[in-house]
């Protein structure tokens, strides 16, 4: 297979004297993009980017029409500084969808997405919060006693010998348990997980 000239991949694009260098865009004929995005040569002609309408309380993702279709300008940046990838989804690693430079992308599956949101704070492993624990639990675990509760489990006392003391079911304290020790041990998995992500971008 014949590679492409260098000149063939990169560009340099002329605003107010300052030169900005583009890259081609793999899947797409004379597309070329900068590396953060706010340029889209298409044909030799720039083309205009535009918000995607979020979702209330979100920010919106950078589309660009090219070729009669709507496309997300980070999905063109990873292609054309990452490369194309089997994987589905480009990453935001900070979280925030209008930063499309390309050392803030990475490509990941939908759960290397989730890990994300959870290391944002932006959605939990479980659904479980201690407001609906406390629900589930009120009328027969106080919030004092949750505490010395977690020290037990944390010893690995059994959840059966728990709950009888506390005259309560063993899924109640399995709750307590998902709550204070095994989500927050996630959250760590997840930031370790997150960092290796950026390592390798």
């Amino acid at each position: 297979m014949k590679r492409p000239r260098v000149k063939d991949v990169v560009k340099t694009f002329l605003i107010d004297d300052v030169k900005y260098l583009l890259k081609k865009v793999p899947t797409h004929n004379d597309l070329y993009i900068s590396e953060d995005g706010l340029i889209v040569l298409h044909k030799g002609i720039r083309r205009k980017l535009t918000n995607l309408h979020p979702a209330p309380g979100r920010r919106p993702y950078k589309t660009v029409g090219v070729d009669g279709k709507t496309v997300y300008v980070h999905r063109l940046v990873a292609m054309a500084f990452h490369g194309v990838s089997s994987k589905k989804l480009v990453i935001h690693l900070d979280n925030n969808p209008e930063n499309n430079y390309y050392k803030n992308l990475t490509w990941g599956t939908p759960y290397d997405h989730h890990i994300n949101l959870v290391f944002h704070d932006k959605a939990p492993f479980r659904k479980y919060t201690e407001a609906n624990v406390r629900d589930r639990i009120k009328s027969k675990i106080k919030n004092e006693q949750i505490p010395p509760i977690v020290e037990r489990l944390k010893k690995g006392e059994t959840l059966r010998s728990i709950a009888q003391e506390f005259n309560t079911s063993d899924m109640s304290i399995h709750r307590i348990k998902v709550r204070y020790i095994l989500q927050p041990q996630k959250r760590i998995e997840a930031i370790q997980r997150l960092q290796n992500m950026s390592n390798v971008s």
